[in-house]
């Protein structure tokens, strides 16, 4: 029989990257994509990770009002150093509508098999939760601010608190694969 010698287990923080900045679109798409998500409704009933109101995950991507935020997302995963551009495409996968009400929130997980997830606020507050990375061993984590856009590695485990206040939080969030490009 083979002996087990003592196994050591090292807790690192490794250095990711996450961009964000303001959709250029913001706010004159925002009431209107607001009254779209609330028309679709929510078809998920609480059965994925978001323990709030989701549209289905194609609801949008397949929206041709969306397509400037799908173009959008591509081009700032462009700008990620994880990505190449001239030797992959990217595409949105999906890509759907997410509403919070008092009460409601995200438990933790991440978004494989994909290269990059994305979240755009449309709706929220000061008091409204904010995007939590859960394993960054600074806490590290974005504030609801409406018009934000924010892009990160997929692999990245992130949640959202229950939300305590009444105004609604809204987000659009995403998946994106990349793949190499044909020759």
């Amino acid at each position: 029989m083979t002996e087990i010698l003592p196994v050591k287990v090292h807790q690192v923080s490794i250095n990711q990257t996450i961009l964000h900045t303001i959709y250029p679109g913001h706010p004159h798409c925002n009431e209107k994509w607001i009254k779209i998500i609330k028309d679709i409704g929510d078809k998920m009933d609480r059965s994925t990770n978001i323990k709030g109101g989701m549209t289905d995950y194609n609801d949008l991507r397949d929206n041709p009002e969306f397509q400037p935020l799908k173009d959008f997302a591509i081009s700032i995963s462009e700008e990620h150093p994880y990505h190449s551009p001239t030797t992959l495409d990217t595409k949105v996968d999906n890509m759907w509508g997410a509403m919070y009400k008092k009460g409601d929130h995200t438990v933790p997980h991440w978004h494989n098999p994909y290269n990059f997830s994305f979240v755009y606020f449309l709706k929220s507050d000061e008091n409204s939760q904010p995007l939590c990375f859960t394993d960054s061993s600074d806490k590290f984590y974005i504030p609801p601010i409406e018009g934000s856009f924010v892009l990160f590695p997929a692999y990245l485990f992130h949640h959202v608190p229950h939300q305590t206040n009444d105004t609604d939080r809204i987000v659009i969030a995403g998946n994106l694969t990349t793949k190499e490009k044909k020759k």
